[in-house]
């Protein structure tokens, strides 16, 4: 990006000032912020990994899934919501910002997706007896686990390791197919060693059921998570998944097909971090990119409705990894006036590197990073003690048109920032 002339840095300048006092009142006054050990290594780049999600409904012999014992939010103010603490937060509404902050976007996205006919298949295969070999396989798989937690964290590593995603399958019914190219029951899936998430949740809920573990598959609706340009922000193909009841009498959800390698994809520290994110996901978090279609498997005290659901920001897994909050923008979609610069409030604990970008919407150019400011909470404030730092995104005058702004994060170990969060920018 070219120097920013006088005008633009007095601007820069202006705004840094201001976000610091909107941080110390935040940190000081809003709420504590949870700390993060993760290390500290520098000249990390960028990542960012292919999407796939195709998509999951209550299994019938399941039985009601019990609530999670998270509290609702006790404040009104969405710089005060916590991700890890409190269930999803009302629509955005900010108060007045010392400086302009990004607003939200009033447009509605309505919610219809598609579901291939393969899936009457998935919603009538209880009454299927299992297979020979599937019996054969959970034996093998789980022989040496004593409890449901070890075989069900058995039977989802080894389809993750051992049964690709089929990338071919899936842009197939992208590109609007209504019909599968294979079968994706579970010997087919066997025999191909490759499947889209119809398959895994299948395959998944037999090898449980074989294994003697109370599980099942959902079907619903999905959101794209890392952060590719045709990261859409509800996917329009219906999508399965799974859920599966431990030890401790809860119901525990996980999406095999999210954690799987994909086809020509090897097995790294990112692969792996993204297997052991969507295994037991909190449903705090796993409601940012699944709504399943009967809302009781939200598995939420207080259940989302599809109009939040989409206008929920789309946080991508290193967000809650990375132990990254949001200030501000708590929406999918954010209007920034045209000629004017904006800001993305965050914060990250200490040892996260942040990155930002932004682009076009429509793929056009190549995305530029933009600068981060660091703001310290400062004070006596709870967050300064705790290591944790404001941050704020720092959006350039804009002419008017649709923008996508990406924060990446990472503690470097990986050599790589992954991409945490996005957001599509109007400018009018």
């Amino acid at each position: 990006m070219q120097r920013m002339d006088r005008s633009t840095e007095i601007w820069v300048a202006a705004a840094v000032a201001a976000l610091a006092a909107l941080f110390f009142w935040h940190f000081a006054v809003a709420g504590r912020v949870a700390p993060d050990n993760a290390g500290n290594r520098q000249d990390a780049s960028l990542q960012q990994p292919p999407v796939n999600a195709t998509s999951a409904s209550r299994h019938p012999r399941a039985r009601d899934a019990k609530n999670g014992s998270l509290p609702p939010s006790a404040s009104p103010r969405i710089a005060a919501w916590q991700p890890d603490d409190a269930t999803p937060p009302p629509r955005f509404q900010p108060s007045p910002p010392p400086l302009p902050l990004l607003a939200p976007d009033s447009d509605a996205i309505a919610l219809n997706p598609r579901e291939p006919a393969i899936f009457a298949s998935l919603r009538a295969s209880k009454n299927v007896p299992l297979s020979a070999a599937t019996r054969a396989l959970a034996e093998e798989i789980t022989g040496g686990e004593t409890n449901a937690v070890g075989k069900a964290r058995a039977i989802y590593d080894w389809l993750t390791h051992n049964i690709v995603y089929d990338t071919a399958e899936w842009e197939s019914i992208a590109s609007g197919a209504t019909y599968y190219i294979h079968d994706h029951d579970p010997d087919s899936v066997l025999a191909r060693g490759s499947t889209v998430c119809i398959g895994y949740a299948w395959l998944f809920d037999d090898l449980c059921e074989a294994a003697g573990i109370n599980a099942t598959w959902l079907i619903g609706d999905v959101r794209g998570y890392r952060g590719t340009p045709d990261d859409a922000l509800v996917s329009d193909v219906r999508h399965a998944w799974n859920a599966v009841e431990l030890e401790d009498g809860d119901w525990h959800l996980l999406d095999a097909t999210w954690g799987a390698l994909q086809d020509g994809e090897s097995e790294s520290a990112l692969t792996r971090a993204r297997a052991d994110y969507y295994f037991d996901t909190p449903a705090s978090q796993f409601i940012y990119d699944h709504l399943p279609e009967n809302d009781s498997w939200q598995l939420l005290d207080n259940a989302v409705a599809e109009a939040e659901f989409v206008s929920l920001p789309n946080l991508k897994p290193s967000f809650f990894t990375n132990g990254l909050k949001l200030g501000d923008g708590y929406t999918s979609v954010l209007r920034a006036q045209s000629g004017s610069g904006a800001a993305l409030a965050f914060s990250a604990p200490a040892g996260i590197q942040t990155l930002a970008t932004l682009g076009s919407a429509s793929g056009s150019g190549e995305s530029e990073r933009i600068r981060i400011a660091k703001i310290p909470a400062g004070g006596d404030s709870d967050a300064g003690d705790s290591g944790t730092t404001g941050l704020a995104a720092l959006l350039p005058p804009l002419s008017a048109g649709d923008y996508i702004l990406r924060i990446y994060s990472g503690d470097g170990s990986a050599g790589v920032l992954e991409c945490s969060a996005d957001f599509l920018i109007h400018a009018e």
